[in-house]
C-alpha cells in the first residue's frame, strides 16, 4: 500500500536499512532505551544498581555502563575501575553482578585489580571469571597471580589457568607446567603439554623432548603435538634453528606417519629447496602418506636443482 502511493518508498527503505550498524549506534541505542533512562534518572549512579542486578532482570543498567563506557575516555577508567572492584567486593552482590564486573574488568583493569582477582581464583563461582579478567590485564602482576595460583588451585579451576598461561605465551611458567606434566590427572597433563607448545622457547622444547623420550600411547601422542606446536612457535618467531632438531627428532622411523608427515611438513618449510635430497628418498619409503606429502613438495618447490 505504502509503494503505491510512493513507488520511491522501498528504495529509501532499503537504503536505511543497509547501512550496518556501527557502535555508536549501540551506544545511542542504550543510552536512550526508555530503561535506560529511567534507572539513570532514578539511580544517578549506576553502580549502585548493580550488586542487585541479576540475570532474569532487565538489562538496562548494564547496557547503560556499556555505554558510557564507550564514551568515556581512558583516563576515567580509573573511577570506573574502583566501582567494579567495590561491587565485586561486596558480598550481597548477585553472581550476575559480579561477573559482569569481571567482564568490564578486563576492559578496564589495571594493577590495582590484580588482587582482587586473584583472591577469586581458588573460589569455586568466581574463578573462571576472575582468570578472565586477569588474562588481559596488562600488569605483569596479573600473569604472575596465575602462575602463582597452580600451586593452589586443583580440579578444572587449575586446568583453565594453565590454559591462560599457555595462551599468553608466560615464559616464567614453564618449570610449573614442566612439573605439571607428571600430574596423575590426564586432563591436566594434556593441557601442561599444550600450554608448553603454545610457549615455545628453549626450556619448554627441552623438558617436553625429555619427558616424550620414555612416554609411550596417549602420553607420547600428546607431547609429539606439544613439540609440533612448539616448533612451529620456534619456526615463526625466526628461530629456525631451535626449529629444525625438533622437527627432525620428530621425523625418525619409530615415530606415528602422522607425526612424520607434520615433521617432514617443517622440515621443508625450514630448508626449502635444500630438502629436495630428504624428500627424493621418501618417494621410495613404503609409507603412502609420506609418499603424497613429499610428491606435493616437490611438485611445488621452485629453486634450483628441484
Amino acid at each position: 500500500a505504502l509503494q503505491a502511493h510512493d513507488p520511491d518508498s522501498v528504495v529509501r527503505y532499503r537504503r536505511v536499512r543497509q547501512r550496518p550498524l556501527g557502535p555508536e549506534d549501540a551506544v545511542e541505542m542504550a543510552a536512550t532505551a526508555p530503561e535506560t533512562q529511567a534507572a539513570t534518572a532514578a539511580a544517578g549512579d549506576l553502580f549502585t544498581l548493580l550488586p542487585t542486578w541479576d540475570f532474569d532482570a532487565d538489562r538496562a543498567t548494564p547496557l547503560a555502563i556499556e555505554a558510557a563506557l564507550v564514551e568515556r575516555p581512558p583516563e576515567d577508567f580509573p573511577e570506573i575501575e574502583t566501582k567494579l572492584l567495590a561491587v565485586l567486593g561486596d558480598p550481597s552482590s548477585t553472581y550476575a553482578a559480579k561477573e559482569f564486573c569481571c567482564k568490564i574488568l578486563r576492559r578496564v583493569g589495571s594493577a590495582g585489580s590484580v588482587a582482587p582477582l586473584a583472591a577469586l581464583l581458588a573460589d569455586e563461582t568466581m574463578s573462571h571469571m576472575a582468570r578472565y579478567a586477569l588474562e588481559r590485564d596488562d600488569d605483569p602482576a596479573a600473569t604472575e597471580a596465575l602462575r602463582q595460583a597452580l600451586d593452589t588451585v586443583q580440579g578444572t579451576h587449575r586446568i583453565g589457568i594453565i590454559g591462560s598461561l599457555g595462551r599468553l605465551r608466560d615464559a616464567a611458567a614453564v618449570p610449573y607446567l614442566l612439573k605439571a606434566l607428571d600430574d596423575p590427572d590426564p586432563e591436566v597433563f594434556q593441557a601442561a603439554a599444550a600450554a608448553l607448545g603454545q610457549i615455545g622457547g628453549d626450556a619448554a622444547l627441552a623438558g617436553v623432548t625429555a619427558a616424550a623420550a620414555g612416554a609411550q600411547g596417549t602420553r607420547l601422542s600428546v607431547l609429539q603435538d606439544a613439540l609440533l606446536r612448539g616448533a612451529d612457535r620456534a619456526l615463526a618467531d625466526g628461530r629456525a634453528t631451535a626449529a629444525l632438531p625438533v622437527y627432525e627428532g620428530l621425523f625418525a622411523a619409530d615415530h606415528a606417519p602422522r607425526v612424520r608427515v607434520a615433521a617432514l611438513e617443517g622440515i621443508v618449510r625450514v630448508k626449502g629447496a635444500v630438502a629436495v635430497p630428504l624428500l627424493m628418498s621418501v618417494l621410495t619409503d613404503g609409507d603412502p602418506e609420506l609418499q603424497a606429502s613429499a610428491a606435493r613438495y616437490v611438485r611445488d618447490m621452485q629453486g634450483e636443482g628441484v
